[in-house]
């Protein structure tokens, strides 16, 4: 903008009565690195994305693996069988005394 006001104050000094109107164009350097960049950023937000994604999976694998310890070391130490059934055996009754009806 400072180059077009520049140029009418120049203009208006040697008496010409055109107005000059320069827009200001980019360079297709500059288009380049505007694409450029703008691809840059995209993929680091992808991979942001991607690390994002990765740590919650592997947080997750972290709990879980902790539970499936601790349950376990639980299991370990109640020196629980497994079975979870309680099993009762009644003893053998031997009797040696002499039948009823007996001498």
């Amino acid at each position: 903008m400072g180059r077009i006001l520049l140029l009418r104050s120049a203009l208006a000094c040697y008496g010409a009565s055109e107005t000059l109107t320069i827009a200001p164009m980019g360079s297709e350097k500059r288009a380049r690195q505007k694409q450029n960049r703008q691809a840059r950023l995209e993929e680091e937000r992808r991979a942001a994305q991607r690390a994002k994604w990765r740590r919650r999976i592997t947080t997750g694998l972290v709990l879980v693996a902790i539970l499936v310890v601790i349950f376990v070391v639980g299991n370990l130490l109640t020196g629980d069988s497994g079975a979870g059934v309680a099993s009762t055996t009644v003893p053998a009754v031997t009797d040696t005394s002499a039948a009823p009806g007996g001498p």
